[in-house]
């Protein structure tokens, strides 16, 4: 379900997708390369894709079933996850918690149709998947350094709740890149079925 502007307290619960380590680590290097280029955000939010903002943390029955959709989406394509090109996406407005924007490479599976069937809830499906290396405020986001895309197949769904310690600075009225900074919580979550195991369930 989505709302015109969504009311949060102290904290905000997302439905988010965690790459293995290893891609994780890819990221962690290109954050390192943003943060460099002014991109002072890059560290401000877990290295995740958000899925979905959450009225509460999802059971972990819930998130098996998300994790198992997820890896069937993925089948026909080896059970790989391609994230490509640099891309953005918004929260909806949201009371007494600060503009989110979402920067990173866009990554190649939607999972709206699967969420809207899973959990009452959840509050707002994102239409895009991104794999967040920094946050912004406004559309229009400088020049970043060149991403080369890569793609990974073992992730987890799992809730993550943070809640803001600054919201704003001096440096950030000055620019289109949002200063958060937030304290977050990650669950252990679910990872997503073995390729080949399913392969085997399919066949």
């Amino acid at each position: 379900m989505e709302t015109d502007k969504i009311t949060v307290q102290k904290h905000l619960h997302f439905l988010i997708l965690l790459p293995h380590r290893d891609s994780q680590n890819i990221i962690e290097d290109y954050r390192q390369k943003l943060f460099c280029h002014g991109f002072f955000s890059a560290y401000s939010f877990p290295v995740a894709a958000p899925l979905a903002i959450l009225s509460r943390p999802l059971k972990t029955e819930e998130l098996k079933k998300i994790a198992s959709q997820t890896r069937n989406i993925t089948l026909q394509k080896h059970g790989k996850i391609a994230a490509e090109s640099l891309d953005l996406v918004f929260c909806p407005d949201m009371e007494s918690f600060p503009k989110l924007g979402f920067y990173g490479p866009l990554l190649d599976i939607s999972l709206i149709d699967i969420l809207n069937n899973v959990s009452n809830n959840i509050i707002f499906s994102f239409p895009k998947t991104i794999l967040t290396v920094a946050l912004a405020k406004e559309d229009n986001m400088p020049a970043a350094p060149a991403f080369k895309p890569f793609n990974f197949s073992a992730a987890r769904i799992a809730n993550l709740s943070i809640r803001p310690i600054l919201s704003s600075s001096a440096l950030a009225a000055k620019s289109s890149i949002a200063v958060y900074s937030f304290e977050w919580r990650v669950s252990r979550g679910v990872w997503l079925p073995g390729y080949r195991r399913e392969m085997r369930i399919e066949s």
